[in-house]
């Protein structure tokens, strides 16, 4: 491997070291704009002095995980506050040695891992490090772990995280392509009826396996207060049906919280829930049944509460 030499391991100072020159860059221009200039990027200097720290898309493996690791331990970034490592060849393992050293960045607030190999391990760990005390728990507002390998078995893990406390100020939840179902879905959903992340404003799970049982979950947790400050929720391609989409429509009414179902997406809260109220808009989506409103409403609301 890269941290290993003809006669001995690389000590952590080499790892660390081979790991910026992998992915430093000298100025050079750009590939689809032959006369756009690119700034060379010193890791090094990034990462002991830059609020954001972007190695995304470069084929980063655990062993270049684990140098990041070691150099937060070493480096203890202050400026740090937005971490970017996603469409890489990390796994969960490459994961856990990251967050279990991000008591060291205090200012944390964006842990970007998009489109890696992460298992529910990964939530694991995640959740011990955390739980330490961590001021990066207290402080991350952005997660982004879609398209990796979560499952129900992470995200209840995950969710378990919430019910304790963890990630009080979590705003954005990215879960988009992790194979999540019902039982993933509705343990996010418990912990958050249990009044934890209340800043939780956007919360994508789209592409994922979710059905009814899950969307009835989402329902009620938003109808007794979940996401109360909410924008968004993305859960388009899933795998219920009519019946769950109008319960999370009907919960969703007389809030702010925009829920992407499909095309068309959501414009305004009363759209979603009661669709175009003038003539020619109706006529004009008279196809979809995205919008239309429910024969009585009043028992749908019985039946959330």
């Amino acid at each position: 491997g890269q941290f290993t030499s003809k006669d001995n391991v690389m000590s952590d100072a080499e790892k660390i070291a081979a790991f910026y020159k992998k992915v430093s860059r000298e100025a050079t221009f750009s590939e689809y704009i032959p006369t756009l200039a690119i700034g060379e990027f010193n890791a090094e200097e990034s990462f002991e002095n830059d609020k954001v720290f972007h190695v995304s898309k470069l084929g980063l493996n655990d062993e270049d995980a684990e140098a990041v690791s070691l150099a937060i331990q070493t480096v203890q970034p202050q400026s740090l506050q937005a971490l970017y490592m996603g469409e890489n060849e990390i796994t969960e393992v490459g994961f856990n040695k990251i967050v279990e050293n991000l008591w060291a960045v205090p200012g944390l607030e964006v842990l970007f891992f998009a489109k890696c190999q992460i298992g529910p391990e990964g939530m694991n760990g995640f959740m011990e490090s955390m739980q330490g005390g961590t001021p990066a728990g207290e402080n991350l507002r952005h997660l982004a772990l879609q398209s990796n390998k979560l499952g129900d078995e992470g995200l209840k893990v995950f969710a378990d995280f919430l019910s304790m406390g963890g990630l009080p100020n979590l705003e954005w939840l990215y879960l988009t392509d992790n194979d999540i179902g019902d039982e993933g879905l509705s343990a996010l959903a418990s912990a958050l009826l249990g009044g934890n992340c209340k800043k939780l404003s956007r919360l994508a799970v789209q592409d994922n396996r979710i059905g009814d049982e899950g969307m009835m979950a989402l329902a009620a947790a938003v109808k007794k207060g979940a996401m109360r400050y909410g924008e968004y929720i993305y859960i388009q391609r899933n795998n219920f049906t009519e019946a769950g989409e109008h319960k999370l429509k009907m919960a969703a009414k007389g809030t702010n919280l925009q829920v992407h179902f499909g095309w068309p997406p959501p414009r305004t809260f009363s759209f979603l829930a009661e669709g175009p109220t003038h003539p020619q808009e109706i006529e004009k989506y008279k196809k979809y049944k995205w919008y239309e409103m429910p024969p009585n409403p009043k028992e749908d609301f019985k039946e959330l509460c």
